[in-house]
């Protein structure tokens, strides 16, 4: 009977969360926060990027200071849903859990700012473009293989899987020339390819798109994707 209870306690705690945390893609997310005249908009992304570009009126509170980011959240009127967004969606993920376990009302935008951005037509930070469209067409055909990583310095599954690649270039069997393309200076690039969660990884065989995927990927999954274009 004891177990029997916790279980319905667990259901009942689940439920809450659920209720409580919604996940919106960037048109429903715009809606939903204009129609509610109280929402607290949070950008948990850093400073810099904040500066760089961000939605209007938005808070920033920075999840990556974890200490600063509870304190702050602290003050935050729980009365009034909070709209939470990083740049793809990873950090936001993780605040989102963490402000609904105090007992928030959170939405989440999908996809992050990069989709916003796509959504709205927002430019990126005039300080550094970053890569050319012309020039991502000059790193894909600069060799027969060429792996193109998107990723970022804050992003948890990009760092887990960088190894593997050092790996995979290091294999001189596979002949693939690996390309890192940071998210965060190349903005504009990754809108016009619609690149909107990282890590994304993207192999071309001259010059063509052969394999695309995105999310974290262990070494012996990545290595058979790989061999079987070369």
């Amino acid at each position: 009977m004891r177990n029997l209870f916790l279980l319905f306690a667990l259901f009942i705690y689940s439920s809450q969360l659920l209720f409580a945390q919604t996940k919106l893609n960037a048109t429903d997310f715009v809606q939903a926060y204009e129609k509610q005249k109280k929402a607290q908009l949070i950008d948990v992304r850093t400073s810099d990027e904040y500066q760089a570009g961000h939605i209007s009126k938005a808070q920033n509170i920075n999840w990556s200071d974890r200490a600063a980011f509870d304190e702050t959240t602290k003050k935050l009127n729980k009365k009034n849903p909070v709209f939470v967004y990083c740049l793809s969606g990873g950090r936001s993920a993780k605040a989102a859990e963490a402000l609904t376990a105090q007992g928030f009302q959170v939405f989440e935008l999908q996809g992050g700012y990069l989709s916003y951005q796509q959504l709205h037509d927002t430019p990126a930070a005039t300080k550094d473009k970053g890569l050319s469209v012309n020039d991502f067409e000059a790193i894909k055909t600069a060799q027969h293989l060429v792996l193109v990583d998107f990723t970022a310095t804050w992003c948890g599954p990009c760092q887990e899987i960088k190894p593997l690649l050092v790996k995979v270039e290091k294999d001189k069997s596979l002949g693939i020339k690996v390309v890192y393309i940071d998210a965060d200076t190349n903005k504009d690039l990754l809108k016009t390819l619609a690149v909107q969660a990282i890590p994304r990884l993207q192999l071309f065989k001259a010059g063509k798109l052969v394999w695309d995927y995105t999310g974290s990927i262990d070494e012996q999954t990545l290595t058979n994707e790989l061999k079987k274009h070369r």
